[in-house]
């Protein structure tokens, strides 16, 4: 009898539980239909940035070695010992400084044994003009022969002669003796001297005394790739006539401060690399460029009038490989542009075609926005360096 109780209860307590489930399945339907309309209506915010038309500087990079301007090694042009060095090692120099001291007492001397037979041989020649000059005179008045005329006259040559002869010695005996003192062939700054105090010298000696370089201005030799075509022609770009300027990135990864102006471009290419040398020329006062680094240079080869730039990071691709860009209209509502990029310019694309300058491209929230989503946006930050002219 109890057990016929218990199960009359259960059957009464079953159509409640249902009705209790229902209830709460019903509920729980309900919650979730009022939280997918809430977020169908929810609006994203997005950063932006308003697109405007620049001048842009488009060029090509290359790889490039930094050269003296101008080098000159330093040799003695007569023989002796050295008796002093001039100058301290790696100081900057001016042209006809003096550098090293030659023994110079042999140059003494011989500067003056040449003067005194220089001295001699004037005074001969001063004599030979006087004889001859008197039997001119007594020739005219029939008492000389001629022949004993011509015969004066031939001494006199001769003593001419000898005369030229002796004071060309003392002018080399001279010479000798100021280049006892070796001075600076140009400016610049001098290297470590390779003799010391008490060396001997020979005259034009294959090994030099010390090299200067000059530094400022100075060379920057680039290498450019035989088919490489820079000109950006039909690109809307428009060439300078002008030298070209060129821009360095030092091996640090800055930016050298000054400008240079492309020099000239070899007609002749090197068959070993495949490349032409261009020549660049910098100013470079600091010194901060120096012979033999190895520097990344950009050429700028045209310049583009009202261009469109956008970040990189703005610019999608669809499943068919186009560039796209979302962009938020009027109504801020989020459309998708197709893009036509020609290259790279820094950080930014060049845009061709797809945007103009107004449009106001998303480059934060991508990921949360689709085409036709309403969106609120603020000012996205500019990236850093946007103040600098970009160069591609």
């Amino acid at each position: 009898m109890p057990m016929q109780c218990s199960i009359l209860k259960i059957d009464r307590i079953l159509p409640w539980i249902g009705i209790v489930v229902l209830l709460a399945t019903s509920s729980q339907v309900a919650s979730c239909k009022s939280q997918a309309a809430a977020s169908h209506h929810e609006v994203e915010d997005v950063g932006v940035i308003s697109l405007t038309a620049r001048t842009v500087e488009l060029g090509s990079d290359f790889s490039g070695r930094v050269q003296p301007f101008a080098m000159a090694e330093v040799r003695p042009q007569v023989s002796g010992l050295i008796q002093r060095r001039l100058f301290p090692e790696g100081a900057r120099v001016k042209a006809s400084q003096p550098l090293y001291a030659i023994d110079a007492t042999s140059y003494r001397l011989a500067v003056d044994e040449a003067a005194a037979k220089l001295a001699g041989a004037e005074a001969d020649l001063a004599r030979a003009k006087l004889r001859a000059k008197r039997y001119d005179q007594l020739v005219r008045s029939n008492f000389a022969s001629r022949q004993t005329a011509e015969d004066a006259n031939a001494a006199l040559g001769q003593a001419e002669a000898l005369a030229r002869e002796d004071r060309a010695a003392a002018e080399a005996a001279r010479v000798a003796l100021s280049r006892c003192t070796i001075r600076a062939p140009i400016s610049g700054r001098i290297g470590h001297s390779a003799i010391t105090q008490g060396a001997l010298v020979t005259e034009n000696q294959p090994a030099p005394l010390a090299t200067i370089e000059q530094l400022d201005p100075i060379y920057v030799d680039l290498n450019r790739p035989s088919a490489d075509a820079a000109d950006s022609r039909g690109s809307g770009a428009s060439l300078s006539s002008s030298p070209r300027q060129v821009r360095l990135i030092l091996p640090d990864g800055s930016l050298y401060p000054g400008v240079g102006r492309l020099e000239f471009t070899s007609r002749v290419m090197d068959p070993n690399s495949g490349t032409v040398m261009m020549r660049a020329v910098f100013p470079n006062a600091r010194e901060q460029l120096l012979p033999g680094m190895f520097v990344r240079a950009q050429v700028i080869d045209a310049v583009r009038a009202a261009a469109i730039l956008v970040p990189q990071q703005a610019v999608l691709h669809d499943p068919r490989g186009r560039a796209t860009a979302l962009v938020v209209d009027a109504r801020h509502k989020v459309e998708a542009r197709e893009l036509q990029i020609s290259r790279a310019v820094g950080s930014d694309w060049l845009v061709d075609a797809g945007l103009g300058p107004g449009d106001q491209v998303i480059v934060e929230g991508l990921q949360r926005v689709k085409p036709g989503a309403s969106v609120r946006v603020h000012p996205a930050p500019s990236p850093p360096g946007g103040g600098e002219r970009p160069i591609g």
